[in-house]
């Protein structure tokens, strides 16, 4: 106001203050600060500068230290992106985070409804940061109007994507914002939502355009995007679509839900997944085997974290996951001549009679024996029993150590197989000979080994020198 007296405002720090009459005839505000012995660096110049650096860069109007500009004013996320040349995004990354590999992706948006946000946003190469690395935690620079008011922000993104850098400044967040109402703000959830979107659609777009670059993402990525589905089933919606698996039809490629889907045959009514250690291993399961033949693809799951989450997937576009471990698949029927040949190459008595010899070598290990309808390669699997807990779950224990006990499965033996059919004739005409044990045992530790139950493959390698042994012993004649 014109003629208005000047006041002064004056506290020492406290909750308290008072307001006097100053003397002061020009316009303007000065402020006047006292500091403490122990605070003594915050009158340095150097201080200052880092001070008015880190937290308000950006304001738009220029902030001197002696005689020196202090901050840059122009914020690169104020711009429109045709305004902004990659060297800046990149040299903006680099200065921001000291890491000096360029990022992956950029995203750099603007809106004004629902909430106003400018954000500029970066997916780094690497999961871990660099050894000069200058941002060490989770969290995305949170700005209002160009001040910096919280540094590492992890309450805008879920879990699941704080690899995210970058800034975000809104100009409805209050400058006065605490950590504590920064959480509880309304605004915050709307500006979390606008942001997990832009992010989303950005990935979306990169799997569409450039499925190669997606791919080095997921590499780097992709276990954030299951331990978001693991500790938040809620958000399975939004993470199934950029899931990436390798499968019995991939060659080696990695495969989106979306493709399996769309390949599938028209009769097929289940997304069917393996569970394995690694390639190499799944892709010598035997339950592959009806589906080798009926030519149905089946996902590879070999990470940790996909035994994890097999039990919250549910469905993925109204079909159902199923692990082919389970012995009451419906699958198409086959018109061929395999059982026909199966009963040729093995008669009912003796395989009776080795069905025998299986139980009572395995006692209480398993539910049943029984000859298998759906191998052909593998001489035998274990599947699971009608409601019995899933293998993912024991997989799980196993892994976590956590009470693991060995799970009572069903055999499935292959009567078409060479090494059952000359098993079942010893047992015919020689019950007595130790080879015939040694071989049902070291077929049963095998299979739990193939389905990554076995809780100490090391206890197998006895009785697999027992086996060479008798076989070098043959081999001598004697």
């Amino acid at each position: 106001k014109k003629r208005a007296k000047a006041v002064a405002w004056i506290s020492d720090g406290g909750e308290d203050f008072r307001v006097e009459p100053a003397d002061k005839a020009d316009r303007g505000t000065e402020i006047h600060i006292t500091l403490r012995r122990d605070a003594e660096e915050f009158a340095s110049e150097w201080k200052l500068k880092e001070i008015v650096k880190r937290y308000s860069d950006f304001v738009a109007f220029p902030i001197y230290v002696g005689e020196e500009q202090a901050n840059q004013q122009t914020p690169l996320w104020r711009k429109r992106p045709s305004e902004v040349e990659p060297d800046d995004y990149n040299n903006f990354y680099r200065q921001m985070t000291m890491n000096f590999e360029e990022p992956l992706a950029v995203i750099h948006f603007s809106s004004d409804a629902p909430v106003n946000v400018r954000a500029l946003l970066f997916i780094p190469a690497s999961r871990e940061p660099g050894i000069l690395s200058s941002r060490k935690e989770p969290g995305v620079m949170l700005y209002s109007h160009n001040v910096l008011i919280q540094e590492y922000c992890t309450d805008l993104l879920p879990q699941w994507l704080q690899f995210i850098d970058g800034v975000v400044d809104s100009e409805d967040l209050p400058l006065n914002v605490s950590r504590e109402s920064v959480q509880n703000n309304r605004l915050m959830a709307q500006l979390g939502k606008t942001i997990t979107k832009r992010v989303l659609r950005e990935l979306r777009k990169m799997a569409e355009d450039d499925p190669e670059k997606y791919e080095k993402f997921w590499l780097e990525f992709g276990r954030f995007l299951k331990e978001g589905i693991a500790i938040d089933p809620a958000a399975k919606e939004d993470v199934l679509p950029f899931l990436r698996y390798h499968s019995s039809k991939s060659e080696g490629k990695l495969i989106a839900l979306d493709e399996y889907v769309e390949q599938m045959a028209e009769d097929q009514e289940a997304i069917y997944y393996a569970l394995g250690d690694s390639l190499s291993s799944v892709a010598r399961s035997p339950h592959l085997d009806p589906f080798r033949e009926r030519d149905i693809e089946v996902l590879y799951w070999i990470d940790p974290l996909d035994a994890l989450i097999a039990p919250v997937l549910g469905e993925y576009k109204e079909k159902p996951f199923k692990n082919i471990d389970s012995a009451e698949l419906d699958l198409p029927e086959q018109e061929d001549k395999a059982e026909e040949e199966a009963e040729a190459a093995l008669d009912a008595p003796e395989l009776e009679k080795l069905t025998e010899r299986f139980k009572s070598v395995l006692g209480e290990k398993v539910t049943e024996v029984r000859p298998s309808k759906a191998l052909r390669n593998s001489p035998m699997r274990l599947v699971n029993p009608v409601d019995a807990i899933g293998t993912e779950t024991y997989r799980i224990q196993r892994l976590l150590n956590q009470d693991y006990e060995v799970p009572k499965k069903i055999v499935e033996l292959n009567r078409s197989h060479p090494l059952i059919v000359n098993l079942a004739h010893l047992v015919a005409n020689k019950p007595d000979d130790a080879v015939i044990d040694l071989t049902i045992e070291q077929l049963y530790d095998s299979a739990l080994l193939q389905e990554g139950l076995h809780p100490n493959p090391a206890e197998m390698l006895p009785r697999i020198e027992q086996l060479l042994t008798v076989a070098v012993k043959d081999e001598l004649g004697g």
